[in-house]
C-alpha cells in the first residue's frame, strides 16, 4: 500500500501545454456565449473542443465580456489602487471589487506597472494637485479673455445710435 502512494505521488504527470487564445478562438467564444449565455460553460467548452470550462469562463470574464473595463487607468484609480493595496495587501479579487468593472488580473497588472515605474501615491497626489492647478489657471485665463472681449463689444455698442441697431436687429423696436 505504501508503495502505491509513493508511486502515485512520485509519478511525473504530463504537463498540459499552455496555448494562447487566438483571434479565431475569441470570436468563436463570443459567438457561443451569445448563443448559450454566460452560465453553461460545460456546453460552451464542448463546442470550443480544445478548451475546458474554466478556460472558457475565465477568458470571457477577464477579457472578452463587454462588462470588462479596458480603458486606461486614471490617476484617481491609481491612487485608489495604491491605497487599497496598503490597506488589504495583495488581495486582488477584493481590490478589484472596489473598481468599476476592473478584473483582478487588470488590477494586479496595473499595480505591477506602478511598482516597476516606482510610482507612489504621494507622487500621484502631487501630479494631480499640479494638474488641477494648471486647469484652474487655464480656466481663469479663458474667463479673463472672455471678459476682455465682452468689454470691447460693449465699448463698440456704445458708439451705435438707435438707427444702427436696425442693421443688426431689423425687428427691434427703438424708443
Amino acid at each position: 500500500m505504501d508503495q502505491f502512494f509513493r508511486l502515485q505521488f512520485q509519478t511525473p504527470r504530463k504537463a498540459h501545454p499552455k496555448v494562447k487564445f487566438t483571434v479565431e478562438d475569441d470570436a468563436k467564444l463570443k459567438s457561443l456565449v451569445e448563443t448559450y449565455g454566460e452560465t453553461d460553460w460545460n456546453l460552451i467548452s464542448q463546442k470550443m473542443e480544445t478548451r475546458n470550462p474554466r478556460q472558457c469562463r475565465e477568458r470571457w470574464e477577464n477579457y472578452l465580456s463587454p462588462k470588462v473595463n479596458h480603458s486606461p487607468f486614471t490617476p484617481a484609480e491609481d491612487i485608489q489602487l495604491l491605497t487599497l493595496y496598503e490597506e488589504l495587501g495583495a488581495k486582488w479579487v477584493q481590490i478589484s471589487k472596489r473598481f468599476n468593472n476592473r478584473t483582478d488580473i487588470s488590477v494586479k497588472s496595473r499595480w505591477m506597472v506602478l511598482k516597476r515605474r516606482n510610482i507612489t501615491k504621494e507622487s500621484l497626489l502631487s501630479q494631480t494637485a499640479q494638474s488641477a492647478q494648471e486647469i484652474e489657471d487655464k480656466d481663469l485665463q479663458e474667463r479673463s479673455n472672455n471678459v476682455d472681449k465682452i468689454i470691447k463689444r460693449l465699448a463698440n455698442i456704445a458708439e451705435y445710435s438707435d438707427d444702427d441697431w436696425l442693421l443688426f436687429e431689423p425687428n427691434a423696436v427703438c424708443f
